[in-house]
């Protein structure tokens, strides 16, 4: 073999050349070309003449020529193996699933099929491409131009609106055929890049919004000048505390056309924009009864004066000039403002409603009448003959519009006074006190405030404040602690374990115990004709006392706390004190019995056992006795009452729940 002679060499294609050009699989297949054929054979024939050649001939030894041509042989042989094995597994990679190792020859002819398919389909798709679009740019102007027309349509609803600005009913038509314009731009048509329906839509947003304020603004002023012009409110209903004493004359503010025609616009508008979703529904507007029960709405009202209640505009509009004297005097720093006689606002605010309450009484149904504010808000002007009765009817709660209108100033008022009172146990305290004799006051007064809202009755002002956790926790504790305190100072009295009467608190060997007993007087807790220790009738008082604090509440969790929190210490507290009291006794110790504070019966330097025997034994046994007595007979009799029959009962439903 020659060292010139060049041999055959294996094509060396990279995987991208191949899916480039397919047909190029096919020389690994090919055999050597004749320049590569002919070395070849001359090599062979010189070998098999070797032997017959002269010794001393210049020739290489036969022996390393073959072994150097086998050599040869087998790196061309290792050469074919690794690209059949790169190729292999290219193919494997290119084809997955359907590659067969079995016959190398057919996958490369399926691979070549399948790569001149694939370019064929991707030519065709750049052709279908090319031809859609045009057919989306068409797309996009035919959106582009429905926009433009509702644009312009938006213009001429504007442009009539204006025209008739005096004519309600054009206007109402008018917000509703822009409010229909703003659903004709389907956020849906916004294709990628194309931002037209957007704008176009936030443009109709913008006028509808624009049209609506401007109506808002023009009615309710139109509605406080007709107020203006016929003298509103009266000086008796504006200053209730001055007319108590006088008779008060009938209010008529029906009959005046300015206010009638103000007031239905006010409305008109207020339930067109509802219906729109540009505002909330009045919460005060009841449906007429239906025929069928599967209609009637299931939603429950809320309730006047809390924050989900939407009040009726035009009764906002009328009660506001009545509020002016309300604000005068308890929004501003007037002496009469004054954080520790929250009694005073309530009490004038109770008075309104009182005196109120005919102008807003409520129709008792769609058909009878009732009072000026029902009235005026009953019938929906400009109204349609073809409209049906429940569009041109309404049935407003005027007695809760008026509750709302009065509770929720108050309830702004208590929030904003919450964070100094908080700081201040006594005047919390106090302040809630005249929070649940205030509602209890209204329910009272005006019976609407337990009938309102289906049942559910008015915001309770208490309730309100006590629904937040910190101001709960923090008027517990203020009770918790003046409970002890007043507790502690009955026990480390000198005279707290004298026998009194139950009922009067006083001693008749001391007179001067009914200045030490006055401020502990209780009549709801005395009982008649028994004798008791100071100490025992003093805790019975303060747990009494503890009971009418939270009596008035709502929430079985907060009178529960009140009763795990304030009561049961206090009854534990008084039950260790007897304990170590008879403790002593029976240890029969006079220096043991001297070491506790607060000991039945004084002991001076000079005491020894005989004060622990016969009568004056007798005497200290006999005070535990009493005193725990008394006690027990005072828990009997508070638990058969009805308040803790249904507490009792409210448990244990939860119990079994």
């Amino acid at each position: 073999m020659s060292g010139g002679v060049a041999r055959f060499e294996v094509p060396r294609y990279t995987l991208e050349e191949l899916r480039a050009e397919p047909q190029r699989l096919m020389h690994y297949l090919q055999a050597p070309d004749t320049q590569c054929t002919e070395p070849n054979a001359y090599t062979s024939a010189d070998l098999s003449l070797l032997p017959l050649l002269d010794e001393r001939a210049e020739h290489p030894d036969p022996k390393e020529a073959a072994e150097h041509a086998n050599h040869a042989n087998q790196n061309a042989l290792h050469v074919l193996q690794n690209v059949e094995t790169n190729l292999r597994a290219i193919l494997s990679s290119a084809l997955g699933e359907d590659y067969n190792d079995d016959d190398l020859v057919e996958t490369l002819q399926r691979l070549t099929e399948q790569l001149q398919v694939s370019t064929s389909k991707s030519t065709t798709q750049q052709h279908e491409e090319a031809d859609d679009a045009p057919s989306e740019t068409l797309e996009q102007l035919y959106i582009a131009r429905n926009c433009t027309q509702l644009l312009a349509e938006a213009d001429e609803v504007e442009a009539q609106a204006m025209a008739r600005t005096d004519d309600v009913h054009a206007q109402m038509n008018a917000l509703q055929r822009l409010t229909i314009l703003v659903d004709g731009v389907s956020l849906s048509q916004q294709k990628d890049g194309l931002q037209f329906p957007k704008r176009a839509r936030e443009e109709l947003v913008r006028r509808r919004d624009a049209l609506y304020g401007q109506l808002e603004r023009r009615y309710h002023t139109a509605l406080r000048e007709a107020l203006q012009a016929m003298h509103w409110p009266p000086p008796e209903l504006e200053n209730p505390d001055a007319t108590k004493k006088r008779e008060v004359k009938p209010v008529h503010i029906l009959g005046n056309s300015q206010l009638e025609g103000a007031w239905s616009d006010v409305c008109e508008l207020q339930l067109t924009g509802a219906e729109l979703g540009l505002c909330g529904a009045p919460s005060c507007i009841k449906p007429l009864p239906l025929v069928s029960t599967s209609e009637i709405p299931g939603s429950t009202p809320a309730q006047p004066g809390s924050d989900a209640y939407v009040p009726l505009t035009a009764a906002s509009i009328l009660f506001q000039p009545i509020l002016l004297r309300f604000r005068f005097h308890f929004d501003s720093d007037r002496s009469t403002n004054r954080l520790d006689k929250p009694e005073w606002f309530l009490r004038h605010m109770l008075a309104l409603v009182q005196m109120n309450s005919e102008l807003f009484a409520p129709a008792p149904d769609a058909w009878h009448p009732g009072g000026q504010i029902a009235e005026l808000t009953r019938l929906r002007r400009p109204t349609s003959p073809d409209q049906p009765f429940r569009k041109r009817h309404i049935l407003a709660d005027t007695a809760a519009e008026l509750l709302h209108n009065a509770l929720y100033p108050l309830r702004k008022k208590i929030h904003a006074s919450m964070p100094l009172l908080v700081s201040e146990p006594a005047l919390l305290a106090h302040s809630i006190f005249q929070y649940l004799t205030f509602d209890a006051d209204l329910r009272e007064a005006y019976h609407p405030a337990l009938m309102a809202s289906d049942g559910r009755g008015a915001v309770r002002l208490a309730d309100d404040v006590l629904g937040n956790d910190t101001w709960f926790k923090q008027w517990l504790d203020g009770e918790r602690v003046f409970a002890q305190r007043r507790f502690d100072a009955v026990l480390e009295s000198p005279t707290a374990w004298t026998l009194v009467q139950a009922d009067t608190l006083t001693n008749e060997n001391d007179p001067s115990l009914d200045a030490v007993a006055g401020p502990t007087r209780d009549a709801d807790a005395a009982v008649d004709a028994l004798t008791t220790t100071l100490s025992a009738c003093t805790l019975t008082n303060i747990l009494a006392g503890v009971t009418e604090r939270y009596q008035p509440l709502h929430s079985l969790a907060q009178q529960c706390a009140f009763v795990i929190h304030v009561q049961r210490p206090l009854l534990s507290q008084f039950e260790v004190r007897l304990s170590r009291h008879m403790d002593a006794m029976e240890a029969m110790s006079s220096i043991f019995s001297r070491a506790i504070p607060g000991e039945i019966g004084s002991l001076d330097a000079s005491s020894n056992n005989e004060e622990v025997r016969g009568t004056k034994g007798i005497t200290r046994i006999m005070k535990a006795l009493l005193s725990a007595e008394f006690v027990r007979q005072q828990l009997e009799e508070w638990s058969e009452t009805s308040f803790f029959l249904d507490m009792n009962e409210n448990i244990a439903s939860l119990d079994k729940s």
